[in-house]
């Protein structure tokens, strides 16, 4: 699996041989989407919060006589179907965060990158991440994006500061690959010199 090289601006430099055991595994929807679930999990920030019954501040007085009056019997207005009243069984502060897999998660990160090599949309860029402006960073996306306005994701040994005010691309450092990351940007481009620590970062 022999991938070509560029420069910055389109300019064939070089070629790597992708390993095929990391760079063209079978597509597993099942797998992908079980992962993005698990992410979206994970960043919910679970801080909801109401107020039961024996949390509302007010009179415990009753609200009128037992008997006598036609209506139903009742006690203070703390009650849930009174207004401004407690929430019986409402949603409380939890964490949302569950297990995968360790296996399972890398297993995920080989597809999800998988499917961008065989879409040809995984470029191997020599010096993007050298890139200090982000005048010249647009240049440079604006070659490899075209004219349809796709989104573009940099995989680099640290973050990227020349693509944090541009919408339509990001950075991420080997260290913060994820799947839904991948899935959300249509071309992966990834800096040349770090294509060993990558295929590291997936074994």
């Amino acid at each position: 699996m022999k991938r070509e090289i560029v420069n910055c601006i389109g300019q064939k430099v070089n070629k790597y041989t992708l390993d095929p055991s990391l760079f063209d595994v079978a597509d597993r929807s099942d797998i992908l989407h079980q992962i993005v679930v698990w992410q979206n999990a994970k960043a919910r920030a679970g801080s909801h919060c109401t107020k039961s019954r024996g949390e509302i501040s007010g009179s415990t007085r009753k609200e009128y006589k037992q008997k006598g009056t036609g209506r139903a019997r009742m006690g203070d207005g703390s009650s849930p179907h009174c207004r401004g009243g407690g929430v019986a069984f409402g949603p409380k502060p939890r964490d949302y965060s569950y297990k995968i897999n360790k296996k399972v998660r890398k297993l995920g990160l080989k597809i999800a990158i998988s499917q961008r090599q065989k879409e040809g949309r995984l470029l191997l860029v020599d010096g993007i991440s050298e890139i200090q402006k982000t005048a010249e960073m647009v240049k440079v996306l604006s070659g490899f994006l075209g004219s349809n306005h796709r989104k573009a994701l940099i995989i680099s040994a640290d973050n990227i500061k020349s693509v944090q005010n541009l919408a339509y691309a990001n950075s991420l450092p080997i260290a913060g690959l994820n799947v839904r990351c991948m899935l959300n940007h249509d071309l992966i481009i990834i800096d040349a010199a770090v294509i060993n620590k990558l295929e590291e970062r997936l074994k």
